[in-house]
């Protein structure tokens, strides 16, 4: 199955499209190696050395990972540089993680927004909320009311999301305060946030 036809949520991105070439994604260098040049080529290396370096950089470093010779002229003269001759090294540009295979590339754009970030602590609170209904023997259908204290930037997510909380958990209720009553509790933290968790099978 191509990636662009999985599901996005199985994936958890926000979406899948295809580069315009890797060059989108990474930053190439290519680095003429002496002892096989050198051997070669002997006083005329630093020469086809130059100009090789002097090639267009990412032209150049697909060509060699597609296995295919370089030409550069020297002297008047045409010389070709195979693939094992000169390393190609890639480096990912800011902002993203790339995994390679072969002639595949992918990138993943790791900028998170304020939005992405609300989304995530949200998936959290929701996975939190679920697993205390399990532990206290409620039933998956039985709605229930929220009650929560958190700390600030995991409230504002919670708040963001509360229609999304609200429909995905059940939930009738979904307040940040407390009251005395029948309430199963639960506490946790993760990314750096706390979360009290109370709920009760709204009558």
């Amino acid at each position: 199955m191509c990636i662009r036809d999985r599901p996005l949520e199985e994936l958890n991105v926000k979406n899948v499209r295809l580069l315009s070439g890797a060059g989108e994604a990474v930053d190439y260098r290519i680095n003429p190696l002496p002892k096989q040049l050198g051997q070669k080529y002997k006083h005329l290396f630093p020469q086809i050395r130059e100009a090789i370096l002097e090639l267009p950089v990412q032209e150049s470093a697909q060509k060699l990972l597609d296995g295919i010779n370089l030409v550069v002229q020297v002297g008047g003269k045409y010389y070709e540089i195979q693939p094992d001759e000169v390393e190609v090294h890639t480096s990912a540009r800011e902002g993203l993680e790339v995994a390679s295979d072969g002639p595949y590339l992918a990138a993943l754009d790791i900028h998170l927004t304020q939005e992405l970030i609300y989304e995530g602590l949200a998936r959290e609170f929701i996975r939190r909320v679920q697993t205390l209904r399990k532990d206290s023997g409620l039933d998956i259908a039985d709605r229930i009311r929220v009650h929560y204290s958190a700390t600030p930037l995991l409230t504002e997510a919670v708040q963001a999301s509360a229609d999304i909380i609200k429909a995905e958990t059940l939930a009738v209720e979904l307040e940040n305060l407390d009251e005395d009553g029948p309430w199963m509790t639960a506490s946790d933290s993760f990314d750096s946030e706390q979360l009290t968790l109370r709920i009760q099978k709204a009558r």
